[in-house]
């Protein structure tokens, strides 16, 4: 039942990714990382496949060095969350994903006004 859940939460995500980018939003997809990004008009959001339903904490990192988010996105198998950079400084935001076994990968995004 949940490798048949995982399947559907994957489909899901390919299906809003391919929905977006018609939408010409900003994406970036790592297949090995199972991660979705995408950005448009200011709003960043983050969907992660979480096959192996570990607990994902999240960094955004200011164009200035700052921390401007540190949250935990859960431990579900399918994660998401929406950023609001409206009135964000204009800039390259990197987006730090640290899992629960302690892997760490990153990608930058640029929001903001």
């Amino acid at each position: 039942m949940k490798t048949l859940k995982n399947i559907l939460v994957g489909i899901a995500l390919i299906a809003t990714t391919l929905g977006l980018h018609a939408n010409d939003a900003r994406i970036i997809v790592s297949e090995e990382n199972n991660v979705t990004i995408t950005e448009e008009n200011d709003l960043v959001e983050v969907s992660v496949l979480n096959t192996q339903q570990e607990m994902f904490q999240l960094l955004i990192i200011s164009p200035e060095g700052k921390i401007v988010f540190d949250g935990f996105l859960g431990n579900e198998a399918s994660l998401g969350k929406q950023f609001d950079f409206n009135s964000a400084a204009a800039g390259t935001y990197k987006f730090k994903f640290v899992t629960g076994s302690g892997a760490t990968f990153s990608y930058d995004v640029t929001a903001g006004n």
